[in-house]
């Protein structure tokens, strides 16, 4: 802190925000194990929460979040190449996420009946498949429409009869919380009967 120019007074502060106001598993994973992220979404909460007028300080402020980016960004930096590539999946999972979101999709499809769960596992397959961002996000809108018509015909029944009015029921209540595997799992099973 000394290194960055800071008087001792704002170290002071700095040292007793951190006691106070020190990220946690919930806002490493809001922040989307991204330093910057988590250091800004730690400065916000202090802004809000501290009922302590030298915490909420501009300049203080600005200090809170650069030493936490600091720190954070040298231990959260990659130490494999296995750790780099999770991380670049996580990027752009939530890059694909925060798109849905500003779109309203994720709205929609929580209104219809799909779980935030289920979302999330959507956006990590295709993360998973393609590197390129705009074609991910075409991928997402597509699993997003069938995820839709899968809850639309898992709740309207069909004039196939009973059992596969049951099936479609199964399959839509485990797309809905992300169960993929488990609902094509569902429908081999029906389709042996």
């Amino acid at each position: 802190m000394a290194q960055a120019g800071l008087v001792e007074k704002v170290q002071k502060q700095i040292v007793l925000m951190l006691d106070s106001y020190l990220p946690g598993q919930k806002e490493f994973a809001a922040g989307d194990m991204q330093a910057n992220k988590i250091a800004k979404g730690m400065r916000d909460r202090v802004a809000e929460q501290s009922q302590v007028p030298e915490y909420t300080d501009e300049a203080t402020l600005d200090a809170y979040q650069a030493l936490l980016t600091a720190v954070l960004t040298a231990l959260l930096a990659p130490k494999t190449q296995s750790e780099a590539n999770q991380a670049e999946l996580l990027k752009r999972t939530s890059e694909l996420l925060e798109i849905a979101r500003k779109s309203g999709k994720s709205d929609t499809l929580r209104d219809e009946g799909i779980t935030e769960k289920a979302i999330i596992r959507l956006a990590q397959r295709i993360s998973a498949e393609t590197d390129d961002v705009g074609q991910a996000w075409l991928d997402l809108q597509n699993a997003m429409d069938i995820a839709v018509r899968v809850q639309a015909e898992g709740s309207s029944g069909s004039n196939e009869g009973d059992f596969v009015d049951w099936v479609l029921q199964q399959v839509a209540a485990l797309a809905a919380e992300g169960e993929y595997a488990t609902a094509g799992a569902e429908i081999e099973a029906a389709l042996a009967e």
